[in-house]
């Protein structure tokens, strides 16, 4: 650029900064170098002398004033506005001397310090090292990070105590979400101390840990407010597993291993109750049918499921020996005031009904079946009552041979 084109370019440029900027409270301008070739930066200083009074450039609009200005005693540069022919300044923007930005505060206290809302459209944060927010500073308890949609409904938030909530607005503890939670792909949960899982928290009854499965059909219900929980399908135990408390099933309990044998022990007891409801029952069954079978009403049959009694066998029974208790035993035969039914009764009695005094009729034993103990211990009684009637005819032999060896020797003599 030649010399002599300075004026002509320094008049060009003066003519469009007066177009929108108003210099005040300046002591000196200077153009050193400003308008000429060289390599140093083109320049306009204000306040070149350097006194104690601010250095302002006002851009004016048709209803808003805005205002940069050097202010000497906060040793801060602002950025203001005013409406036109109002005396009041609005201070947006500050920079201080130590290189702090302040927006919507004229004490910033890092290097970006924002008072008011701050939205980034379609951009991105990045950081090279690392990157904290930290809220309630000044420790007064009441600040929050909140994260919101696109309407303005809260979807998060941090309190102050570090606290997490999603879909609430007042979490209770470092995690509360109040809605679903998705992990998709393989994923884990890990902890190494203590894993705890706390239901119904606010004591309402209605809280319950479910684990759903396909078509969300339930598997696992922990119910802490009913204090049971269900399993419901195929649930294998690889390991020695404890429960303690109730345990209520809505399927089978398998015992699935086809290798070794398996075992059911237990250490001190074991009751089993049956529930006072339509067709409760407790059964072994095998492939050949039932093996043991229990109602509710007490009874039990072997080898069938309908016992009519407190224990029905439908099969054989071997034992080496059996008991049955007895309130008294045919020993009475055998007392002096025994009334024994003549033989001749006797005689008339079985012509008549076809059976023993006090046995049972055939018809009643198909029908009823044969009471083992009743029937034994009148068989025992018809034994002794026959030894009662072998003693009476021997004495009645006895008498005759005594009669006869008289009438023999009474003989011998004639």
């Amino acid at each position: 650029m030649k010399n002599n084109s300075l004026p002509a370019l320094k008049t060009c440029l003066l003519i469009a900064l007066t177009f929108s900027i108003n210099f005040a409270n300046a002591q000196s301008e200077s153009f050193p170098r400003g308008l000429t070739t060289g390599t140093e930066r083109d320049r306009y200083i204000i306040n070149n002398d350097h006194s104690r009074d601010d250095a302002t450039i006002q851009l004016n609009a048709r209803d808003v004033n805005w205002f940069i200005w050097n202010s000497y005693s906060s040793k801060k540069l602002v950025f203001s506005r005013n409406l036109k022919g109002k005396n009041t300044l609005w201070n947006q923007m500050v920079l201080t001397k130590n290189g702090k930005l302040g927006i919507g505060t004229t004490t910033p206290s890092e290097k970006v310090h924002i008072k008011g809302n701050f939205r980034v459209d379609d951009g991105e944060f990045q950081s090279w090292g690392s990157l904290k927010l930290h809220p309630d500073v000044d420790n007064t308890g009441d600040d929050i990070i909140l994260f919101l949609n696109s309407n303005g409904k809260e979807n998060m938030r941090v309190h102050n105590n570090g606290f997490l909530g999603i879909g609430t607005n007042n979490p209770k503890s470092m995690l509360q979400i109040n809605g679903d939670l998705t992990i998709e792909g393989k994923g884990k949960i890990t902890h190494y101390g203590g894993l705890t899982f706390i239901s119904d928290q606010d004591n309402t009854g209605e809280k319950q840990f479910h684990f759903l499965g396909k078509s969300n059909k339930q598997y696992i219900t922990f119910d802490a407010w009913n204090n049971k929980n269900k399993i419901n399908g195929v649930t294998s135990f690889n390991e020695a597993t404890s429960f303690k408390n109730n345990i209520t099933l809505d399927g089978n309990l398998i015992f699935g291993n086809t290798t070794t044998t398996q075992e059911f022990n237990v250490r001190k007891g074991l009751n089993i109750n049956l529930g006072n409801t339509t067709g409760s029952r407790f059964a072994i069954n095998s492939p050949a049918g039932n093996i043991l079978y229990t109602t509710v009403k007490g009874k039990v049959g072997i080898g069938t499921s309908t016992p009519s009694e407190k224990l029905e066998v439908s099969g054989k029974i071997k034992a080496n020996s059996f008991v049955a208790n007895a309130s008294s035993f045919p020993d009475y035969v055998f007392e002096k005031d025994y009334n024994l039914m003549p033989l001749k009764e006797v005689e008339k009695y079985v012509v008549t009904n076809k059976h023993l005094p006090g046995m049972p009729t055939e018809k009643d034993v198909v029908q009823k079946g044969l009471d083992l103990k009743k029937v034994s211990v009148v068989s025992v009684e018809k034994i002794e009552e026959l030894y009662l009637y072998i003693l009476q005819q021997q004495s009645v032999i006895d008498s005759l041979k005594k009669r006869m060896d008289e009438l023999e020797t009474a003989a011998n003599k004639k």
